[in-house]
């Protein structure tokens, strides 16, 4: 609300720069001492970067651990959810910042974010530091581990919204096992998409292309927009509806 070149500008006393509230509640070199001894961790039992163990996030991760269990404490979220990633603004000095040119947000810190899709309330959030972020297991992907841990703390019943980048037939399949339903569209090379799809010739005029993943009965689906889309889901049938809309005195649209 107030923004200033730098710390000491708000204690500044020439009358067209001053803010007297914060010379108030407390003098400037002591708002300053503190900023330098403010610390969220013992940086005496930090792990040095190359040695098993080493975390980025050390010096914050108390605090981050903490906002991350509020998250859900304070709320209980619908059943559909989104997942994907954000980036949040940064132009400090950090390894692991990222540029994207097409989020609004081009420079900064990404986070991988499990949201709610009816109120976008962040349920979820990992900082991406590079290869350190997660550890596939089971030979999953590591966007599948990704969706598979930042979900595993809830329950039945939930649903995942997410794009091509994350969404694969094994993740639907395991988290279906799991009594959660996912949705979304896919890359038509991922592993265990049906063969049928990947040589499949459409056209605009023609239907969407109705199938099944090769390992269970997880519905797959294409049909030729701008380009070609494709989709998995685990919570939708295979019945297509023909909507008409009629427009006054034009006929039909």
């Amino acid at each position: 609300m107030c923004s200033k070149p730098d710390i000491e500008s708000y204690w500044a006393t020439w009358w067209p720069c001053t803010t007297p509230s914060f010379s108030t509640i407390m003098r400037r070199d002591r708002f300053q001492l503190l900023r330098i001894f403010l610390h969220f961790n013992d940086n005496e039992k930090r792990i040095e970067k190359g040695n098993d163990g080493y975390d980025p996030l050390y010096k914050i991760k108390p605090i981050f651990d903490i906002v991350n269990s509020q998250l859900t404490d304070v709320y209980g979220p619908g059943p559909y959810t989104s997942f994907d990633e954000a980036m949040r603004l940064f132009k400090g000095r950090w390894a692991f910042k990222q540029y994207n040119p097409k989020k609004p947000v081009k420079w900064g810190i990404k986070n991988y974010m499990l949201a709610e899709s009816h109120t976008g309330y962040i349920l979820k959030q990992r900082p991406y530091v590079g290869k350190g972020t997660v550890t596939p297991q089971d030979g999953r992907l590591v966007t599948e581990q990704l969706v598979i841990e930042m979900c595993a703390e809830f329950g039945e019943g939930m649903v995942v919204y997410m794009d091509n980048f994350y969404m694969s037939p094994r993740l639907v399949k395991e988290l279906k096992e799991s009594g959660k339903g996912a949705c979304g569209t896919v890359r038509v090379d991922r592993r265990g998409m049906p063969q049928d799809i990947k040589g499949k010739k459409l056209t605009k005029e023609d239907p969407p292309y109705f199938t099944q993943t090769t390992d269970g009965d997880i519905l797959c689906v294409s049909w030729q927009d701008t380009k070609r889309v494709t989709m998995l889901s685990s919570i939708n049938d295979n019945k297509v509806f023909v909507k008409e809309v009629f427009s006054s005195g034009s006929g039909i649209i």
